[in-house]
């Protein structure tokens, strides 16, 4: 049995496809992927999905969280005679 050129084709691509995928963390794909949508929604101007915008929020809220607590806290010297 021989494979047709379509699905040499779809073998190759789905092989090339997994090497990629293993070699970027899950997390940061799902990132890009929600960065790139952003920009294609607002470049044809259509909002985004309910859901999917509650995902935007929810993840701008983690930021801002995590933005809280990178910042030093601020304390008054207190000079030593």
């Amino acid at each position: 049995m021989t494979l047709s050129e379509a699905q040499t084709k779809k073998i190759n691509d789905l092989g090339i496809g997994k090497n990629v995928t293993s070699k970027i963390p899950v997390d940061d794909q799902i990132a890009a992927i929600r960065k790139q949508l952003i920009l294609v929604s607002e470049a044809v101007k259509v909002s985004l999905d309910k859901d999917f915008q509650a995902l935007e929020d929810l993840v701008a809220a983690e930021k801002k969280k995590k933005e809280k607590k990178a910042e030093p806290a601020k304390k008054t010297a207190k000079k030593s005679k």
